[in-house]
């Protein structure tokens, strides 16, 4: 998932949504520790009783996500860790 989630900040996207089952207690769990929260069901799971939709927000800061976005790593990385010193 760590992968997953490195490679949409590479290519700019902000969040991550996804879709599993409510059965599938073990992967609720894992992605809720991953920082997913359940959000309102979209499109085709709509009307699916066992479906559940989970979105991760990847950056939240708008001025690190300018940095990823135009790939200016150095930028991203110094303001990266000034959030996580000061956060």
């Amino acid at each position: 998932m760590a992968a997953v989630e490195k490679k949409a900040i590479e290519k700019g996207y902000t969040s991550l949504i996804l879709e599993t089952s409510r059965l599938h207690k073990e992967a609720i769990h894992l992605y809720q520790n991953r920082g997913y929260a359940i959000i309102k069901k979209f499109g085709q799971y709509q009307g699916l009783n066992k479906s559940i939709c989970m979105k991760k927000e990847l950056v939240e800061d708008k001025i690190i996500h300018k940095a990823l976005h135009q790939k200016n790593m150095a930028q991203c990385l110094l303001l990266c860790s000034a959030n996580i010193i000061f956060a």
